[in-house]
């Protein structure tokens, strides 16, 4: 469903208004002195929670907290002022401070907030936590290729074709495997153009693998690929499998594109995880399913074939109807990781009776 911008149902929505990154915050409080005494009396002596920050637009962030509060500072990192703030009301009963700020903050990238704000009864809290820019040129993108197996050094990955030029900042992966509250990877902000491939590498084994900002040939991991912009995912644990879910999704939760995979057709999911995942995408029109009660095992890819060698490929040139129809599992030998797919397809049935001649 490239380039589709419906934002995820509301079950869905409350986990993915961080995107693309898990709030942090480091949180303390001080009261006045007369604090212990008012608590005593029945008065309220705790301070404000902190429910996050995001940017609305290149020059104005939100902050999200448990009631209304005033603030005492607040300082960005990289330096920005803020030339005026406001309290808005919020539907989710929140308190909402907007802060317009005096320069823009680019697309994607990086920055703090440092601020300290205080209630009606003087507590106070402090908040330091990461937001990004607001990315309003996102491009058109499409999961195009995934690897689920690994057997060192090849490593899981998932490929992605720009259909429409943009902005990489702030998108998100996610995958059911390694959490599908949070992303495994947030693209940093490079502009991409309609024909680029993005080649998601799942683990990273070596120094060199860095992610290619600048130049599409700056990495010299294994596998890099000369023909498309290389980026690598800290650390070396499993993040996707046979039986899983990805998604590319905006800072706003708006998913771009989405890949649903099973090991088996029978049966329903084997974990809940998959199973909530699943039905994230299909409630929220990223995937679609063959009957219309519930989204099951059988809805998805079949990727029982996939070895090391062998991936799940996008059928190339065709419409995007978000179900298994769009996919098939490669020929041994046919991945082609940065690269346009190949139309030599595996054949469960006649693998099999190789095997049985064989014995």
């Amino acid at each position: 469903m490239e380039g589709k911008s419906d934002s995820l149902p509301g079950k869905a929505l409350g986990f993915m208004l961080a995107v693309p990154l898990a709030i942090m915050a480091i949180l303390s409080c001080s009261c006045s002195p007369e604090i212990p005494f008012r608590g005593i009396i029945g008065t309220d002596v705790s301070p404000p929670g902190f429910r996050g920050i995001r940017a609305v637009a290149a020059d104005r962030v939100e902050l999200r907290f448990t009631e209304n509060v005033s603030v005492v500072s607040l300082r960005f990192d990289p330096p920005v002022q803020a030339v005026s703030m406001e309290a808005l009301p919020s539907d989710d009963g929140s308190a909402l401070v907007s802060v317009s700020l005096g320069s823009p903050i680019g697309a994607g990238t990086r920055c703090v907030v440092d601020a300290v704000v205080q209630d009606a009864d003087g507590n106070s809290l402090t908040v330091l936590a990461p937001f990004l820019g607001r990315n309003d040129d996102m491009p058109r993108l499409r999961i195009n290729e995934a690897r689920t197996e690994y057997s060192r050094p090849k490593v899981e990955f998932v490929e992605i074709l720009v259909t429409g030029a943009g902005n990489l900042g702030a998108v998100g992966l996610y995958s059911a495997s390694a959490d599908f509250a949070s992303p495994m990877f947030v693209f940093p902000p490079v502009e991409v153009r309609a024909g680029d491939y993005l080649l998601v590498h799942l683990r990273t084994l070596e120094a060199q693998e860095t992610d290619e900002t600048g130049f599409p040939d700056e990495s010299d991991g294994y596998e890099s690929s000369p023909s498309a912009r290389d980026f690598w995912v800290p650390g070396s644990e499993e993040r996707l499998r046979k039986t899983d879910a990805l998604m590319l999704a905006d800072q706003d939760g708006a998913v771009l594109d989405a890949l649903l995979l099973s090991e088996t057709a029978d049966g329903a999911w084997a974990g809940e995880g998959v199973a909530e995942a699943a039905r994230v995408l299909a409630d929220g029109g990223a995937w679609r399913t063959i009957e219309t009660e519930g989204i099951l095992p059988r809805d998805a890819v079949p990727s029982a074939g996939c070895t090391p060698t062998r991936s799940v490929c996008r059928i190339e040139g065709e419409d995007d109807a978000d179900r298994a129809d769009d996919w098939f599992v490669c020929a041994t030998g046919c991945a082609t990781p940065g690269k346009p797919n190949r139309n030599e397809r595996y054949d469960a049935a006649s693998a099999s009776a190789r095997k049985t001649k064989k014995k």
